[in-house]
């Protein structure tokens, strides 16, 4: 993990920071979720916005990323969404993006 948060490419969003990068031996591709203590003192919400992400991953890994490892952590601000479908509308468009260019490029 430490590879594609130092290597990878970045995108912000209000609520999350994703990183991709495509998997050196050509590996199936792979999502990782973050969340800190910084966005809420509480674990079960912290583990409510990890299952966003996680719902949020699945859809793309169907879709595209072959190959690609990509790690999102969440930013304080996602604890001001109220819904699901906010969080997806912010911010899965431009994650699709990130993954999409590592997959059609080398990654690097």
């Amino acid at each position: 993990m430490v590879g594609i948060l130092r290597f990878g490419k970045k995108i912000t969003t209000p609520f999350l920071w994703a990183y991709a990068r495509r998997n050196v031996a050509g590996l199936e591709g792979n999502f990782a979720c973050v969340v800190s203590k910084r966005v809420s003192k509480s674990a079960v919400r912290r583990h409510y916005y990890q299952r966003w992400m996680r719902e949020m991953a699945r859809g793309i890994q169907k879709q595209q990323a072959n190959g690609v490892s990509v790690v999102l952590v969440a930013r304080p601000a996602i604890a001001q969404i109220k819904s699901w479908q906010e969080f997806v509308a912010h911010t899965q468009t431009r994650v699709e993006a990130l993954v999409l260019d590592i997959s059609r490029t080398d990654g690097k």
